[in-house]
């Protein structure tokens, strides 16, 4: 028997005899232990694996893998792949890491997709442009697959959304290449349809960005992304209330939601009115993604809504020491709204 202790960026064996779950992820200030146990019977192996949560000691997955050992080395890999991918599931992609590691096997392609999500989902200039240059690597090693495609038309979509891109038109060229081929090669992730919603909305076609985000949705019914992105049009289009509802789906379906969630969330709550939901969603998506300018904008502007100047100058002030360059004029070039109120407040 023994723990392995799953952190950020490590993990590592814990042999403190007796030790509980709680006990370890407490002492090393870890949310999740993977608890497992080996036995050998002549020619087999039994395996049983536990993912526990840290703080409540729940079971999040288990499994049991009992196989014979004609070759121990195949049946290692095999099972070191299932809980890999378990804990994926489970911790990181929901339903979309099967799809991810079955139509992405180089470990090193996969390994570059998820280091380059993860940066992208840290929102600031210089993360998205490092993300992309990891998604066109796995672009490179594996030219047939059409999932770092897609990955790499986000990174354009949000450096011309964030007003980051220095030629928004030579962005937004490149985005549509990368979508075009990810679509050509089979599109199985399914954010075909939600990246050409999203470029439509870069146009102000706001009918043409709802109707492919609700024809998006319509294919993956139970993917968050799908989901989220909805939420996202539906801000911009002038339905916010309803984009309450698609972004809170997509925190309920994420194993561990993404910061634009809980931001798209939070400009849902701004734009119906209800700031003090919105700054709380602020704080959960800053949690995440302590650079996010468009999390502080959202955050600013709630405080002023609720009276609070003071801390509202405070908010802006980060942004500026963020992006001093940043300006209103700027800002609203970037934002495609439908609605001139709902910008100009």
């Amino acid at each position: 028997p023994g723990l392995l202790v799953i952190g950020h960026d490590s993990m590592h064996t814990y042999r403190k005899t007796g030790a509980k779950p709680t006990q370890v992820a407490s002492e090393l200030d870890v949310r999740h232990v993977l608890e497992g146990s080996v036995r050998r019977e002549e020619k087999r192996i039994r395996i049983t694996a536990r993912l526990i949560d840290g703080a409540s000691g729940r079971v999040v997955w288990s499994e049991r893998f009992d196989r014979g050992l004609e070759d121990v080395f195949a049946v290692q890999d095999e099972i070191v792949h299932e809980v890999v991918t378990a804990l994926d599931v489970a911790l990181v992609g929901g339903g979309n890491a099967f799809m991810v590691r079955k139509h992405l096997r180089n470990p090193r392609a996969l390994g570059l997709l998820y280091r380059g999500s993860d940066l992208m989902e840290r929102f600031n200039r210089e993360d998205m442009r490092e993300a992309r240059e990891l998604f066109e690597e796995v672009i490179r090693m594996e030219p047939e697959s059409p999932i770092a495609y897609t990955n790499a038309a986000w990174t354009h979509y949000f450096e011309v959304q964030r007003g980051w891109s220095a030629d928004p038109e030579a962005s937004l060229r490149a985005m549509s290449d990368r979508v075009q081929r990810s679509i050509e090669l089979g599109d199985v992730s399914g954010f075909g349809s939600l990246m050409l919603s999203h470029m439509h909305l870069i146009k102000r076609e706001h009918d043409e960005a709802m109707a492919m985000s609700e024809r998006a949705l319509a294919e993956r019914p139970s993917c968050q992304g799908a989901y989220c992105m909805r939420a996202n049009v539906l801000n911009y289009s002038g339905s916010p209330e309803e984009a309450v509802a698609n972004a809170r789906q997509a925190i309920r379906l994420s194993p561990v939601a993404p910061p634009f969630y809980p931001e798209v969330l939070a400009n849902a709550y701004y734009l119906s009115g209800r700031f003090e939901e919105a700054i709380e969603a602020v704080h959960t998506t800053l949690k995440l993604a302590p650079d996010s300018l468009d999390a502080r904008l959202l955050l600013a502007a709630s405080l002023v809504e609720t009276g609070r100047t003071d801390a509202a100058c405070q908010a802006v002030a980060e942004v500026l020491s963020l992006e001093p360059g940043l300006t209103l004029a700027s800002f609203e070039r970037s934002q495609p709204y439908r609605d001139a109120d709902a910008l100009a407040r």
